[in-house]
């Protein structure tokens, strides 16, 4: 486990004002809601401890709840999981969920961040929120993942990513789990993928290999 930096600007480091090395591709970042859960679990389950990156997930959920659902997703990740902590460095091989009602964001500094902002389309922990702002730090070494939603909340930050030169994911809309928010997703921002659960692990595993 090891902390991630953040991407320098222009592909510069911000250290030493050098060029950046290609990178792989490090950082997945999930939306998911309450119905979604499943599908997260079966996702995690997938990943293979050796799993390189880390796994950033802005999960709505009530604060009840969320209590509940952690051993549950502990219990089909291979990987620790936790939640993100204001302040704390992003970390290879770590699941990082996001507190009740706090969105979950990445500061310029590469650090995660709880912010109690206005909700995004209805939504605190917001995925458009994470996506925007990991898109931002990190830049083309983020992996996008929409599984399910309400409305079209994540799509913007789905955007944000393909901007960055990231990569978008979503779930294949015929999947049983799969509500409006991949249908959106695949209607307006064409994803980079757009595959079916039993395969998105392997997909992952592959791309999280390549440089950009």
């Amino acid at each position: 486990m090891e902390r991630i930096e953040r991407e320098g600007v222009g592909g510069f480091s911000p250290a030493s004002n050098q060029p950046v090395a290609k990178r792989s591709r490090d950082i997945v970042v999930i939306g998911v809601a309450p119905e979604g859960i499943n599908a997260l679990c079966k996702l995690l389950e997938l990943l293979p401890e050796s799993f390189p990156a880390a796994v950033l997930v802005a999960l709505q959920a009530e604060s009840c709840s969320t209590s509940m659902l952690m051993p549950r997703i502990r219990q089909h990740s291979k990987r620790p999981v936790a939640y993100a902590r204001d302040g704390e460095a992003v970390c290879t091989r770590q699941v990082y969920l996001s507190s009740p009602d706090r969105h979950l964001v990445v500061r310029e500094s590469g650090v995660f961040g709880l912010d109690d902002g206005p909700k995004r389309l209805g939504s605190r922990p917001a995925a458009d929120c994470l996506f925007e702002s990991a898109a931002h730090v990190f830049g083309p070494r983020v992996i996008g993942i929409l599984l399910n939603d309400v409305e079209s909340e994540g799509s913007a930050g789905l955007r944000a990513i393909k901007a960055a030169g990231g990569l978008g994911i979503v779930q294949h809309p015929t999947a049983p789990q799969a509500t409006v928010m991949p249908l959106n997703t695949v209607g307006g921002d064409s994803p980079d993928f757009c595959v079916k659960l039993n395969v998105m692990g392997a997909l992952l595993c592959e791309l999280v290999l390549r440089v950009c």
